[in-house]
């Protein structure tokens, strides 16, 4: 995490807002993969606000896909499905089928982790 604070730091010094909004991503990754879900939240919507404040959306799928997996990991299927919903239609922008395949991939297993969610 050290790392990543350092890495902050310098993008804020530099005025570097795409290495910003990675680095506050990759933050949430971290917050994300040891549950602690609020804070994970927070640096998703930090790096999202950020990418969108420079006019940067390819620093935009990245936070709006891993919302979308943290609403899914925590039940709240809805937010899940706008979230991926988001970044689907980001890479179709893009024409980028590698992108749009994972998305559909994702969507898929948070209707599957809904449907058994629903079942117990």
């Amino acid at each position: 995490m050290l790392v990543y604070q350092e890495s902050t730091r310098l993008a804020l010094d530099l005025n570097h807002q795409g290495a910003l909004a990675a680095t506050l991503n990759l933050i949430g990754e971290v917050y994300q993969e040891i549950t602690h879900y609020p804070k994970a939240r927070f640096y998703y919507q930090r790096s999202l606000a950020t990418a969108r404040q420079m006019g940067d959306s390819s620093q935009m799928a990245g936070p709006l896909n891993n919302l979308g997996s943290l609403y899914c990991i925590t039940g709240n299927f809805d937010q899940a499905f706008a979230y991926y919903q988001r970044t689907f239609q980001w890479y179709q922008r893009q024409d980028d089928s590698r992108g749009m395949l994972a998305t559909l991939n994702r969507l898929g297993h948070a209707y599957k982790q809904q449907k058994t969610t629903r079942l117990l």
